[in-house]
């Protein structure tokens, strides 16, 4: 059933007056691409009073969105800057912007780096053909005479260029190619390859900066632990652009996941299926989720971008509780800050909604999840919590529950948390205090045009 809503204009008032309530903001556009014409440079941003965005080009003012528009890279309507590259020489841009609501502190976004390209100058714009099956390594990488390993293409392309695989399977142990490539490298299926015809085995990335696209990373796991991709302990960068994560023996075989060694990935289209659990990344845009085992989103504490996603069948073997569409929780003392999640749908959960603590700064807008009647499961929240949104969620058949203040250890603690037609089975476990910032503020409605869809 719909919550009540439970706090008056006057509380409202006070909630706002007591802990500011800044916007919540964060990029929704991979970094270091390259830019040949004007390129869509996006932000996903929030507040119920109304946002708007300003964008500053090397630290110049260049242009204010005031509404959202149509990306035209992603599809999302967002606060877009058409940044055109001819404007500037070949080089790397400084990008930075600021989310902006009437009467409260902004919300600063640290720098991206894009790459103005338009005399196409940059990137050594080398293609690089290979072929596992047939190819030689000593071959001058052509589509007749391809090279044979992922290592080798990888090397012989450099900073910029381009791989194109032919159907068949590619080990990816240690690719390599160093740690201080400026641009994306792209590896993808060769043009005219049929969905799914090219595989990567598990491996190691080796190097920073490389674009995987239309290709399929199948684990090997029957037991134990293991990883599609590996990282650098954090040295190192992959975007991954309509790709597809599985293990060959399902979900609970083993326990595998998509990323590991602290790898930042982007991940944009695609599929995560048949694992345990599904991709942690900081950016998840128009990503399918489906048969996992365990948590869907798990983003990291620096925060996350999850948009236009679905997930379907969460179900794990046993312990039920263990499981979770959205698991994000700060260590120690730490938040869990700018996480966005918006424009979600979900079914077939055997498992927690949110699972949660200490979030800063961060806003769930337009997630609708559907779980399966479950003992002991419930959308839970605890710690401190200070300016994070809610608008437009609904938990189904699950009661969302606030950790008691009688733990004093893991207390709920809010301030300027609010939620917005918040629809669940039935809210416990907080009691507003009689005086002081601790108030939750509740509303049956939502502001539709502040809080919109994807």
């Amino acid at each position: 059933m719909m919550m009540k809503a439970v706090v008056s204009v006057a509380a409202f008032l006070f909630v706002f007056s007591a802990a500011a309530a800044r916007p919540v903001a964060r990029w929704d556009t991979v970094p270091y691409q390259f830019a040949t014409g004007v390129l869509d440079v996006g932000v996903a941003a929030f507040h119920e009073k109304g946002v708007s965005v300003e964008f500053f080009v090397n630290g110049e003012k260049k242009f204010t969105a005031g509404e959202r528009v149509r990306n035209r890279q992603s599809g999302i309507r967002e606060f877009v800057f058409p940044f055109d590259a001819s404007e500037y020489p070949d080089g790397p841009v400084e990008i930075t912007a600021k989310a902006l609501t009437p009467g409260e502190d902004p919300c600063e976004l640290g720098k991206i780096v894009i790459y103005a390209n338009s005399g196409k100058s940059l990137g050594t714009r080398k293609v690089v053909w290979a072929d596992y099956a047939n190819g030689n390594d000593f071959s001058p990488g052509t589509k007749s005479e391809p090279v044979r390993t992922l290592k080798r293409a990888v090397q012989k392309c450099g900073d910029g260029g381009v791989v194109l695989l032919k159907p068949g399977v590619y080990p990816s142990r240690m690719i390599g190619g160093g740690l201080s490539r400026r641009y994306w490298t792209m590896v993808m299926a060769a043009p005219g390859s049929k969905p799914g015809s090219v595989k990567l085995r598990p491996g190691r990335t080796g190097t920073d900066k490389l674009l995987f696209r239309n290709v399929v990373f199948e684990c090997d796991v029957l037991d134990g632990y293991g990883t599609a991709v590996l990282g650098e302990d954090g040295s190192t960068s992959a975007w991954f652009d309509n790709c597809v994560f599985r293990n060959a023996h399902g979900r609970y075989a083993g326990e595998t996941t998509p990323f590991g060694g602290r790898l930042t990935a982007y991940v944009t289209g695609g599929v995560t299926e048949d694992m345990t659990d599904g991709p942690g990344a900081v950016l998840i845009r128009s990503h399918k989720v489906r048969r996992i085992a365990r948590n869907a989103f798990t983003p990291p504490e620096s925060g996350a971008l999850v948009c236009d996603c679905t997930v379907e069948d969460l179900a794990p073997p046993d312990k039920v509780h263990e499981a979770c569409l959205v698991k994000a929780s700060g260590a120690g003392d730490g938040f869990v800050e700018n996480l966005i999640v918006w424009s979600v749908k979900a079914s077939k959960l055997r498992s927690h909604v949110f699972f949660g603590a200490r979030w800063r700064d961060s806003a769930v807008v337009g997630l609708h999840a559907e779980p399966d009647e479950a003992p002991l499961v419930v959308t839970q929240f605890a710690g401190d919590m200070e300016n994070v949104v809610f608008a437009d969620v609904s938990t189904g058949s699950q009661t969302w529950q606030w950790v008691s203040p009688k733990n004093k250890a893991n207390m709920f603690r809010p301030k300027a948390v609010r939620l917005f037609s918040v629809k669940t089975a039935g809210m416990s476990g907080y009691d507003a205090p009689a005086e002081g910032d601790g108030a939750l503020l509740i509303s049956e409605t939502v502001p539709r045009d502040m809080f919109p869809g994807t």
